[in-house]
């Protein structure tokens, strides 16, 4: 996710932020700011993972004062800070993000109602106009830090079952044949295309918990899980995200070759606004035959959206398109089948950060090589979790 770069001259103060640090923390997923002592500082922000049910971390019980945390975004200025709870993988903030995190309960907050403040340092006439763009960018990352705290996420809601044991609901719904035919509505605004129904069947819900190569309908209905808990309630953010259907894009680029071995899926991004095209491919090796056939269409559907733009072109321009090549986390050498499980975890992860620009080393600093086996994992528990509170929990309680 995009990294919200607060100077070391922007620190909250202690006596500001009591009244917010672990009081009342919300149950279920939220998103949240973490801090460290001393001084209650600022490292970075994630997702809090509050359920009283499911108080297990990498197989152990969590202490009573510490809570679970989906590490996101790293503080520039605290990457060489420990951890206060190490994981195998990560024992520095900037070490972290991707993975899960015990956190003291006390330096989590879920808001911040008074922003930190901007402590001022003294300043000679010669740095002077320095000065005014450091302050103007620092204002500019405060707004942005609040905006994406204040969001409200419309899954998952109180009562819906989100641990690691919805897994083996989903799989005792297609065990006693709960599971035939699922209808799936792909309306509203978040699909580049006239509403449709998609349906699920056991074999995508199989092709999740057993970790297989995913469809276009498994990655589809991961889509609409995102948009739910993401823009479901925040208009404003709705309006800067629609998605096409991987059905059709699949079938435009390549529908010939029916073995899943050489079946690849890469994410596409298009800032419609800048025209700026981002290809973010998780093979450690970009295919340079898939590529070209890739951007053929990408830029041929780019030319019918210039066509009917009010914005004047060149004849040079018009035929001309900016990529940029995002280094993303790559599959692992044993991951070669997960690449629909990293794509979903791509548009996540913007989604999180609610921008339409993404930086070419993509969301993480420093830049992850690969994602945690913890961020698959919980690929599939979303997937699974949203298949069972939405369409599978009445069947299964039906006498």
């Amino acid at each position: 996710m995009d990294n919200f770069d607060v100077d070391n001259e922007v620190l909250g103060e202690p006596d500001d932020l009591d009244h917010v640090l672990g009081e009342d923390l919300p149950e279920g997923t939220n998103a949240c700011y973490l801090y460290l002592d001393p001084g209650h500082r600022y490292v970075g922000r994630g997702i809090l993972h509050n359920d009283l049910n499911d108080r297990i971390l990498h197989g152990v019980p969590l202490e009573e004062e510490y809570v679970k945390v989906q590490f996101e975004v790293a503080e520039k200025s605290e990457y060489n800070s420990p951890l206060p709870r190490p994981c195998d993988e990560a024992n520095l903030v900037g070490q972290a993000p991707g993975y899960f995190l015990a956190w003291p309960s006390k330096l989590v907050s879920t808001k911040l109602e008074t922003p930190p403040k901007i402590v001022k340092q003294k300043t000679n006439k010669h740095d002077v106009a320095h000065k005014k763009l450091k302050d103007k960018r620092k204002e500019k990352t405060l707004e942005s830090i609040i905006d994406v705290s204040s969001r409200q996420l419309g899954y998952p809601l109180p009562e819906d079952i989100c641990h690691d044991g919805v897994l083996e609901f989903v799989r005792l719904a297609v065990l006693f044949d709960r599971v035939i035919d699922i209808e799936v509505d792909m309306g509203g605004l978040y699909w580049n295309a006239d509403p449709w129904h998609e349906h699920i069947n056991k074999e995508n819900i199989l092709e999740v918990l057993d970790a297989q190569w995913l469809s276009a309908s498994s990655l589809v209905f991961y889509i609409r899980y995102l948009s739910e808990v993401f823009l479901s309630k925040n208009p404003d953010l709705a309006a800067k995200f629609s998605f096409v259907s991987p059905h059709l894009v699949s079938q435009l680029v390549d529908n010939s070759d029916t073995n899943l071995a050489k079946k690849h899926w890469v994410l596409v991004a298009i800032n419609a606004k800048t025209e700026m095209i981002y290809y973010m491919d998780p093979a450690r090796m970009t295919n340079a035959i898939n590529y070209k056939k890739v951007k053929a269409l990408v830029e041929t559907a780019m030319r019918t959206f210039r066509t009917h733009n009010k914005k004047s072109y060149t004849m040079t321009t018009f035929q001309s398109f900016r990529w940029i090549n995002v280094q993303c986390p790559k599959q692992a050498l044993d991951d070669g089948i997960y690449c629909a499980y990293y794509v979903g975890c791509f548009i996540e992860d913007i989604l999180c950060t609610g921008e339409t620009t993404i930086n070419v080393n993509f969301s993480y600093s420093p830049r992850l090589k690969t994602y945690p086996r913890d961020k698959m994992l919980r690929f599939q528990t979303n997937w699974a979790g949203y298949m069972y509170n939405r369409f599978l929990k009445n069947k299964l309680l039906m006498k």
